[in-house]
């Protein structure tokens, strides 16, 4: 079994590494982003919150392995549910309304596998509280933001 900072550098290095791509192509700047709205925050606040939640997701796995001592359903959901979110900025391709879809799909997402989890272990379930927490006012964000661009 691979030890806890393993679990939690590995995907904050993916995430990392996913943020300079998108700092790179310069593509931080969201370009939906109006003066009507000003709870959407800047890219690199984005990417540092993601970096954190991703650390967390590795915790969260860390603790549902050790726990199991073996791969189950919650801990492969938990990955997957990481591949989801590292994927998401190319999923979108930075367009509003597949940006709305995807939020939401992430918020269901990040609810069933905390679902999944807490079969599990409940203890290990409040480690998805920030992530569905910013999933959920990402989600509200882009509802205001559609809201006042149609």
């Amino acid at each position: 079994m691979y030890p806890v900072w393993a679990h939690v550098f590995i995907p904050v290095l993916l995430a990392g590494l996913s943020n300079g791509i998108i700092y790179r192509l310069g593509i931080t700047q969201n370009k939906y982003q109006d003066k009507r709205n000003p709870y959407l925050p800047p890219g690199y606040v984005i990417g540092t919150i993601w970096m954190v939640l991703f650390g967390l997701l590795g915790y969260a796995h860390y603790l549902i392995y050790s726990i199991n001592q073996r791969s189950t359903r919650a801990s492969l959901a938990i990955v997957g549910l990481f591949l989801f979110c590292l994927a998401y900025p190319v999923l979108t391709g930075l367009r509003v309304k597949s940006g709305l879809l995807l939020n939401l799909a992430t918020l269901i997402l990040a609810f069933v596998v905390s679902m999944l989890v807490l079969v599990e272990s409940a203890s290990v379930v409040k480690w998805f509280i920030p992530l569905l927490a910013w999933a959920t006012f990402v989600n509200v964000v882009f509802v205001v933001e559609c809201s006042n661009k149609y």
